[in-house]
């Protein structure tokens, strides 16, 4: 129950922060989320702070869900990246991450980080699927698209 309890009170204090940076004048979209079977938020969450301080509107979605509403929320928001978290993946966790690549908006990148996000395969999914090792990588590579 106390572990519970300090990982609700820390996603909700960095929740709070990430409305607190949102770029005034944001340069572009981002969808962040986790795919369905990752629970695991907080380095998405954190990734979604550091998009804002480099002048990037987070759309942060949770984590937990299927490709498709990841998908459907990038093309309603015009989001120009969809940025994934993988920290245990799944059976299915390929499959999900395929089944993102297929459905999200044909001129958006696909950014895939996290603890297990090496043990993908992304080399099949096209030259707009960038492997990010970690949150500085994250952070220089959300510079360089605002840009």
């Amino acid at each position: 129950a106390q572990e519970h309890l300090v990982s609700e009170m820390l996603r909700t204090l960095l929740g709070n922060m990430l409305r607190l940076f949102r770029p005034p004048i944001p340069t572009v979209t981002m969808v962040l989320s986790t795919p369905a079977g990752e629970s695991h938020e907080f380095g998405i969450l954190a990734a979604a702070m550091l998009a804002s301080l480099a002048g990037v509107e987070p759309v942060f979605l949770g984590p937990n869900l299927p490709a498709r509403e990841i998908a459907d929320a990038a093309r309603r928001t015009s989001a120009k990246v969809i940025a994934l978290s993988i920290t245990f993946p799944s059976e299915t966790t390929q499959e999900e991450v395929n089944a993102l690549r297929a459905a999200m908006p044909e001129d958006a990148e696909l950014w895939v980080g996290g603890a297990s996000s090496a043990a993908l395969e992304l080399s099949h999914l096209g030259r707009k699927t960038v492997l990010v090792k970690d949150l500085p990588a994250f952070e220089n590579e959300c510079r360089r698209w605002s840009n």
